[in-house]
């Protein structure tokens, strides 16, 4: 059997245990009958009622589970150290024994290890989402119009308020004073999906089961016009087409990159082409311009900016932190000085 004390801090770490397993296999291991993308009774507390699940996160490329009651999330060494209420080492100290992992790999001792089967969870379909709309609300028009965006713009781009939203087999009742939530709707091949957006909710803004391949504001997008804006979210696309009169699409994450023959059809409808993702100034890494620098390299587009001295990484933000009318201008004058 491993010694536990003989599993030294210094030497034990997640990439080391992850070279050995997998996120997918050490949830198995503590979750009997995982499915994923599920609802189920949470293992940390006493649940009557399905409100956890253990999904793939897309942006991040990691499993992560989410207990909907409690607001918690996080990754599998997470799970472990709230399940065993351990602290960071001692979880890597558990998850090492039970799995009869060392420094030089696995252990073939004298007790029984039933290690999980691993399966491509990558692959695993989305959640099912449906959604019950209700009127949107005084507080819903408010939240919306600080960037510049009114109700009819709204029903334009099919976005709705939410009274119940619905993942697999669980109901969530929405309180709309504390915790509003919206529902993007698309359609491909006439099947919908939903992007629902909790814009309060700070442990996870996004539920999803849109393709990503899908462009949002894409079907709205005239067939020929002088300029098109490529930003990275439907809020956006939103408040840059009412505003600033200029047709605006975006990809589902910033970090996705377009195909080549897309960009030329767009190219081929529109005279110029920019892009217009996050500035984000505030943050150690500014990855909105990183991976805006990526794809106007690759595909040949007009990168432009938000200049640090707005403290607004988007443009829906500008909106809000500057006003309409000189967000509308800057904008301009970025298109002009960039053409």
């Amino acid at each position: 059997m491993i010694n536990l004390n003989t599993l030294l801090s210094e030497n034990l770490s997640a990439e080391l245990i992850l070279e050995k397993v997998s996120e997918y296999q050490i949830f198995a291991f503590y979750i009997p009958n995982l499915r994923l993308n599920t609802s189920f009774q949470s293992p940390l507390r006493q649940d009557s009622t399905p409100s956890f699940s253990v999904f793939y996160a897309d942006k991040i490329g990691k499993l992560l589970f989410r207990d909907f009651a409690t607001k918690e999330k996080g990754d599998c060494f997470v799970f472990v150290s709230k399940l065993f209420s351990l602290n960071y080492y001692s979880t890597l100290k558990k998850i090492a024994y039970d799995f009869g992992i060392s420094e030089e790999g696995i252990y073939v001792s004298n007790r029984k290890i039933n290690v999980p089967k691993n399966i491509n969870y990558r692959d695993i379909s989305k959640p099912h989402i449906g959604i019950k709309k209700q009127d949107f609300t005084p507080r819903d028009l408010q939240y919306w119009q600080q960037y510049g965006i009114t109700k009819d713009t709204l029903i334009k781009y099919n976005v709705f308020s939410c009274a119940y939203i619905f993942i697999n087999n669980s109901i969530f009742k929405i309180n709309n004073s504390t915790n509003p939530t919206y529902a993007y709707l698309e359609l491909k091949d006439n099947n919908p999906s939903y992007k629902i957006y909790q814009p309060f909710n700070k442990e996870q803004r996004f539920i999803s089961n849109v393709d990503l391949s899908i462009w949002q504001g894409w079907t709205l997008l005239p067939k020929t016009s002088k300029i098109l804006i490529i930003t990275k979210s439907l809020k956006d696309v939103m408040a840059i087409t009412e505003i600033c009169k200029i047709p605006s699409v975006a990809l589902q994450a910033e970090s996705i990159d377009p195909k080549e023959h897309i960009i030329q059809q767009l190219k081929n409808r529109f005279e110029k082409v920019f892009l217009l993702y996050d500035n984000d100034f505030d943050k150690t890494e500014n990855w909105g311009r990183q991976y805006g620098s990526k794809i106007c390299e690759t595909h040949n587009l007009i990168q432009i900016e938000i200049p640090d001295k707005y403290k607004s990484k988007d443009f829906s933000d500008l909106v809000k932190n500057h006003g309409v009318r000189k967000s509308k201008s800057l904008i301009l004058k970025l298109i002009t000085i960039n053409s």
